[in-house]
């Protein structure tokens, strides 16, 4: 609803038209393209739209899409066999279907986060899962629905699980600790078996 009237000097004319211009072709720089693009999302969730023009010719050199811009795609469901990894967190429910709050840990926008994943299950592998709460991590087999979003990633819609198993979550140091003290095993004999097994890993350059 608003029209903004900005003035430049003759000679800065086109300098100005070839940046908006290089917005338009998605060519200027991240923080242009980022400002645009806030604007763009802005105008959307007002059900707006709106434009830059030029000259007295009034020539639209920059388009914002708004309201008109194409919806987000998202493809699915996709039924697939899978396993998800994590601590149990809640289980129990009074239906036949019981709900199983699963955390696990992912990376989002390079931030470790904590992420809880809704699960379903019957009530005889619900009475197995229950001695597992707030204890350790657990490997969980079973059936996922997942669509595909906009951005390529795979979002978990909902998973029913089947099967599990506990994982052990002795620190590797621990392990290999246990291993050297083991008779006949032939770690025995290395001062620093972890540094041996990285060694073996990664080759002699490692310290």
């Amino acid at each position: 609803s608003a029209v903004l009237a900005v003035s430049a000097e003759t000679t800065a004319v086109p300098k100005v038209r070839d940046r908006l211009k290089a917005v338009q072709e998605r060519r200027a720089p991240p923080d242009v393209l980022l400002a645009f693009d806030r604007l763009d999302s802005l105008m959307a969730v007002d059900n707006a739209v709106g434009s830059v023009t030029v000259g007295i010719d009034t020539a639209t050199v920059l388009q914002f899409q708004g309201r008109d811009r194409p919806k987000p795609l998202r493809y699915g469901p996709i039924i697939q066999a899978g396993t998800i990894e994590g601590m149990l967190v809640k289980v129990g429910g009074i239906d036949s279907t019981v709900p199983v709050h699963i955390e696990t840990e992912q990376k989002a926008k390079g931030e470790e986060k904590d992420n809880i994943v809704i699960c379903s299950t019957n009530r005889a592998m619900a009475r197995r899962l229950a001695p597992h709460l707030y204890h350790g991590t657990l490997r969980l087999s079973g059936e996922g629905r997942w669509f595909r979003e906009e951005a390529g990633n795979w979002a978990l819609d909902r998973f029913t699980i089947a099967s599990f198993e506990p994982l052990d979550d002795t620190p590797l140091a621990d392990l290999m600790d246990q291993m050297s003290r083991a008779e006949g095993n032939g770690w025995d004999g290395f001062d620093d078996p972890l540094n041996e097994l990285n060694k073996i890993r990664h080759g002699d350059e490692v310290n």
